[in-house]
C-alpha cells in the first residue's frame, strides 16, 4: 500500500512546500471525484422484442459480377461470408426484416413492432448479440479498404418513405459498427451513388478485435439514432428495417452470429 505521508515528507526535503501542497491538492480532488461519480447504470434485459421470428437472406454488391458471398441461417445461427476484391462500393452479406424504403423490398419477414425513437422521449433501445469471426481478414491491395460487422436500422422520419423516387432523401439509415476495420468512429454521408439520396448516420458501438473469439454485448442503441436525428434535423424515427451483414471493401472475411435481439426494457 502507498504510504502519502512518507511520499510527502520525502517531496518536502526537494520541493518547495507549496508546490508539495497543491500536488496533493490535485490528488485528492482526482480522488474525491472518482469516489463520487456515479457508476454507469447497468443496461437491462429486454423484455419487449421488436423483431419478428423470420429472417430473409441477401448477398448485395455495389457492382455486380465481382467477388463472391454467402448467407445462411442453419441451427439458428447465422452465417455469412462476403468476398470483394474492389474499392469501388461495398458488397454486404445480410439477415433482414421489415419494409425498406422506395417500395423496394416487403416480405413476410416483417419486424413485430415499428418502434418510434424521438428526439424529446426517453425511449430506450437495447442491442443484444453473441457471435464472431471466423476467418481472418483478407485484404487486397487496393485501397479504400475496409472490413466491418455491423446492425442497420432503417427509419420513416416523415420524408414519404415509400416514395419510389431516389433523388431525394425518404429515410435515414443508422449504421450500428460492433467492429470496423480501418477504425472509424462516426460518419454520416447522403446518398449511394447510383441507388438513393437518403440519409446515413454510423457510429461505432464496440469492437471485436479476436478472431474466433465469441463476443456477448448488451447496448444501448437510441441515443446513437438521436444523434442521428439531431445531425440530419430531423424529431422522430420509425424502425422499418433491420439488418444485420458483414461489410467488404477490398476484402473478404466470415461471420457467425448466433443470438441478436433488438427491443425494448
Amino acid at each position: 500500500m502507498v504510504d502519502l505521508e512518507e511520499i510527502k515528507e520525502k517531496l518536502y526535503d526537494h520541493v518547495p512546500p507549496d508546490v508539495v501542497y497543491a500536488f496533493f491538492t490535485i490528488v485528492g480532488i482526482g480522488a474525491l471525484y472518482r469516489l463520487f461519480q456515479p457508476s454507469p447504470k447497468p443496461i437491462p434485459p429486454i423484455k419487449e422484442t421488436i423483431l419478428g421470428d423470420q429472417w430473409e437472406t441477401n448477398v448485395w454488391k455495389q457492382i455486380e459480377g465481382i467477388g463472391d458471398g454467402n448467407a445462411k441461417i442453419e441451427n439458428g445461427i447465422f452465417k455469412a461470408m462476403i468476398d470483394y476484391p474492389t474499392s469501388q462500393g461495398t458488397a454486404v452479406a445480410l439477415i433482414q426484416q421489415g419494409k425498406q424504403p422506395h417500395s423496394w423490398w416487403d416480405s413476410p419477414a416483417k419486424l413485430k413492432n415499428e418502434l418510434v425513437i424521438s428526439l424529446d422521449v426517453d425511449q430506450p433501445l437495447i442491442l443484444e448479440f453473441q457471435g464472431k469471426r471466423t476467418s481472418s481478414i483478407y485484404w487486397y491491395g487496393t485501397d479504400p479498404r475496409i472490413s466491418d460487422i455491423g446492425v442497420l436500422l432503417i427509419g420513416d422520419v416523415g420524408l414519404d418513405y415509400d416514395d419510389p423516387d431516389t433523388t431525394k432523401p425518404h429515410a435515414l439509415y443508422v449504421d450500428l459498427w460492433l467492429d470496423i476495420i480501418p477504425r472509424e468512429d462516426v460518419h454520416h454521408w447522403q446518398g449511394v451513388e447510383g441507388w438513393e439520396n437518403d440519409y446515413h448516420s454510423a457510429f461505432r458501438i464496440t469492437s471485436m478485435p479476436n478472431i474466433g473469439q465469441e463476443y456477448e454485448f448488451r447496448i444501448r442503441m437510441d441515443q446513437q439514432i438521436k444523434n442521428a436525428l439531431t445531425r440530419w434535423n430531423l424529431k422522430t424515427f420509425t424502425i422499418k428495417t433491420v439488418q444485420i451483414y458483414v461489410e467488404a471493401r477490398a476484402s473478404k472475411s466470415s461471420i457467425e452470429i448466433s443470438k441478436v435481439n433488438i427491443g425494448v426494457p
